[in-house]
């Protein structure tokens, strides 16, 4: 690594920031101001690849309208909340989706009762809806998440990534094999997506066998990576 992590922080928080966004960096965090900067996302994806002609296409991402700024996991206080009794309501659609998680017969919850029974009992019973009383679509969301969600901070730059708001919008809030399918998708029909971006879904910063989770490995290598990419574009 040509720069530290720390020495990386107190560089991004008091320079690149204010001059990105033409304003002043908050204090305390730089990080979650960077969260909200959609402009700054784009430069902590890796820019080019050392020993290949691979860079950041520009012009197709200037293509795009909107881009979001999407967590590799999903989070807690993600869930989805729709009260339309209508078959594309996103709580019923993010319920759907769930029944064909890889490992769902592992996932249980309350005295090792399988979550899918719950599943099959909330859709049943639109107990995805606020007015049926909703506890039990919380309860099968929350363990969920947790499940393939191993993260100490799940809202730090290592759980972040640069998505088109078409693509980001349209998986909601997928835990990460879903989402990871669904990127695999759009790389194969040729849609544009960042190169940064589609690392992260390939599980490319870190050799392992487990596809299913992005987790706190990752999530370091990830980082690492963007700090050594910025130390070689800065020089240093």
């Amino acid at each position: 690594m040509f720069l530290s992590s720390d020495a990386f922080y107190s560089w991004w928080g008091a320079v690149c920031i204010p001059e990105i966004s033409g304003g002043e960096p908050e204090k305390h965090n730089p990080w979650k101001f960077l969260a909200r900067t959609a402009r700054g996302c784009v430069f902590l994806t890796p820019i080019y690849e050392e020993k290949t002609d691979v860079r950041f296409a520009f012009d197709k991402f200037k293509e795009k309208n909107a881009w979001d700024i999407e967590h590799i996991n999903a989070v807690a206080d993600g869930r989805p909340s729709d009260e339309a009794d209508i078959d594309t309501n996103e709580c019923l659609i993010w319920l759907q989706n769930s029944l064909n998680l890889p490992d769902l017969d592992k996932i249980t919850y309350d005295n090792n009762r399988p979550i899918k029974e719950l599943i099959d009992e909330v859709i049943a019973n639109k107990l995805y809806l606020y007015k049926n009383n909703n506890t039990k679509f919380v309860k099968v969301y929350e363990t969920i998440v947790k499940y393939f969600n191993g993260l100490a901070a799940p809202n730090n730059i290592g759980n972040l990534t640069l998505l088109d708001a078409a693509t980001n919008r349209s998986y909601k809030n997928d835990v990460f094999p879903l989402k990871r399918k669904k990127i695999i998708e759009r790389c194969c029909s040729e849609a544009y997506i960042p190169l940064g971006t589609k690392k992260v879904f390939l599980k490319a910063y870190l050799e392992s066998n487990n596809l299913l989770k992005w987790t706190q490995d990752d999530f370091d290598n990830y980082v690492d990576d963007i700090i050594d990419k910025i130390a070689i574009y800065l020089g240093l």
